[in-house]
């Protein structure tokens, strides 16, 4: 029987600081940026900032054996960060594990199989605090404007805290103070099993987990009238659940070579259980299915349309759009198929019309869209392999994704798949027609 208790205390103080200084429209180049003020001074742009953040904590641990076979841990620990706001500072976080070595048993020990045989359960809530500092106060911005031929600065609430669109042509509004945020958790439950073979030549870890993340820190789009477009809040909730394996060999040891390897296999599938308020949210519904949603990510002018959405019951950021049949190969086709004008012609996509229940029967449009792809992989793998002889070492490091759907919006204009567009005498259903100012639907 062994006891072990462990306690604990720290600080951190985290303080950035930036600055930038940018120019344009010089008469005279030749001193470059070492004479910034030659600017146009109605273009020059002067801009620092300065941030400040804490964290203190305390944690404690006690661990607990009992015959070398049995293990318990007991962990807690209390954090507080100046991100939030006045009562929602602090938040604890506990968890728990207990292992049972099943190879120091006698009837394992009987079996001659394994040198290791270890089965672990835990489980345990943590915290997120990954947000800038003072999201819980109204934050002021500048901008200019031109008053009869003046460049005029002002100030006021509200910042420019990104640029959506494509090249970020769309400035992004935010400000509007939170005092209720407070800690993101993620509770998680784990079960492993250890084992080691062949004198522990082989070693193998399986896991299998299942964790929720709730009360997220994320930017909620607000409605156009507020003046801002998002803000940060803590809603929703998501889901991951997988199984882990990883498999560890020495393949050859001796005086001058040494040959190991490791495998590591993983498979996640995460779900968006809650996105808060509907109201609160703004979120959209699909016509089709009643699925609610609302779009992540950027603007992609390419499309004119965001291709990402966060959608309850689904994986994160699905790919969201219109469903394809191939390319229209005759005009009659592609009026038949509910497409008209530039759309309906030879060439270009044959979109799927999928949803009548609007009564625009067989006519395409914004409500025919679906859930078209899924960014997220099937299951991840890596291979390390190390090689010595002698003073010499060589490894080598292979990572893979498998099973994603991948958007490449390099696609149209690679010229590699020129020769393969559609054209009356090559009716293929892959690749639509070269046609200039051409606009996709997603």
């Amino acid at each position: 029987m062994m006891w072990g208790v462990m306690a604990g205390h720290s600080y951190e103080w985290h303080q950035y600081r930036d600055s930038e200084l940018r120019a344009s429209g010089f008469v005279n180049e030749s001193l470059g940026n070492e004479n910034m003020s030659a600017g146009m001074q109605e273009k020059n742009i002067i801009y620092n900032g300065f941030s400040t953040s804490k964290l203190v904590s305390g944690m404690a641990r006690i661990n607990y054996t009992f015959d070398n076979k049995y293990l318990f841990t007991l962990t807690g620990r209390a954090d507080g960060s100046s991100k939030f706001g006045k009562n929602n500072k602090w938040a604890f976080f506990p968890s728990g594990a207990i292992s049972w070595k099943a190879h120091e048993e006698s009837f394992i020990k009987a079996l001659n199989i394994f040198d290791e045989l270890k089965f672990r359960l835990s489980y345990g809530i943590s915290g997120n605090q990954g947000i800038s500092p003072y999201q819980t106060l109204s934050r002021y911005g500048t901008d200019k404007y031109c008053n009869n031929g003046t460049w005029v600065t002002a100030i006021g609430p509200g910042y420019v805290s990104g640029y959506t669109g494509q090249d970020g042509i769309y400035k992004v509004w935010s400000g509007i103070p939170n005092p209720d945020l407070k800690w993101e958790t993620t509770a998680q439950w784990d079960l492993g099993i250890d084992m080691a073979f062949l004198d522990r030549r082989l070693r193998a870890t399986l896991d299998f987990y299942h964790k929720e993340t709730r009360d997220l820190l994320r930017e909620r789009n607000l409605a156009p009238s507020s003046g801002y477009d998002r803000m940060w809040v803590n809603d929703g909730k998501i889901q991951n659940r997988g199984v882990e394996l990883t498999l560890d060999g020495i393949i050859l040891d001796n005086k001058d070579w040494s040959i190991t390897s490791t495998l590591i296999i993983s498979k996640n599938k995460n779900k968006v259980l809650d996105l808060g308020s509907s109201i609160e949210s703004d979120l959209l519904v699909d016509a089709r299915t009643g699925m609610e949603y609302e779009y992540t990510g950027n603007l992609l002018e390419q499309y004119r349309s965001y291709t990402n959405i966060l959608a309850i019951g689904q994986p994160i950021n699905v790919f969201y759009g219109y469903k394809t049949n191939g390319i229209i190969q005759t005009l009659n086709e592609g009026l038949d198929a509910g497409l008209s004008g530039e759309y309906a012609q030879p060439g270009e996509f044959k979109y799927v019309n999928i949803y009548d229940g609007d009564g625009t029967t067989g006519i395409i449009n914004e409500n025919d869209r679906c859930i078209i792809g899924d960014p997220n992989p099937d299951f991840t793998a890596s291979l390390n392999l190390a090689v010595r002889w002698k003073k010499l070492d060589f490894s080598i490091f292979l990572n893979g994704v498998f099973g994603n759907d991948v958007l490449n919006t390099k696609t149209f204009g690679d010229p590699h798949n020129a020769a393969f567009r559609w054209t009356p005498d090559n009716p293929t259903n892959k690749y639509p027609s070269l046609r200039d100012g051409r606009q996709v639907m997603f």
